[in-house]
């Protein structure tokens, strides 16, 4: 498993206190909501001292935790 999915599983836990699989919808069934988006955005730029553009941070990139891995690995934010 990734570092970046592990990140972004811990922090869910950590901090949003949410649970899930890797295909379980976060915004669909309203486990995230938008301030949960962007908190986990910062985060990860600040990780992996990255830039994220308020444009990427979408319902198709964030809904998922494999989503938001594609996304990342295909911006080069990632192992």
């Amino acid at each position: 498993m990734s570092a970046l999915k592990n990140f972004i599983r811990d922090y869910l836990k950590e901090n949003l206190f949410i649970a899930a699989g890797d295909d379980e919808s976060l915004l669909k069934t309203r486990r995230m909501d938008s301030i949960g988006v962007v908190d986990l955005a910062v985060a990860i730029e600040e990780e992996y001292d990255a830039k994220i553009n308020f444009t990427d941070i979408t319902d198709d990139n964030f809904d998922t935790i494999n989503k938001m891995v594609s996304f990342f690995e295909s911006k080069g934010i990632a192992d």
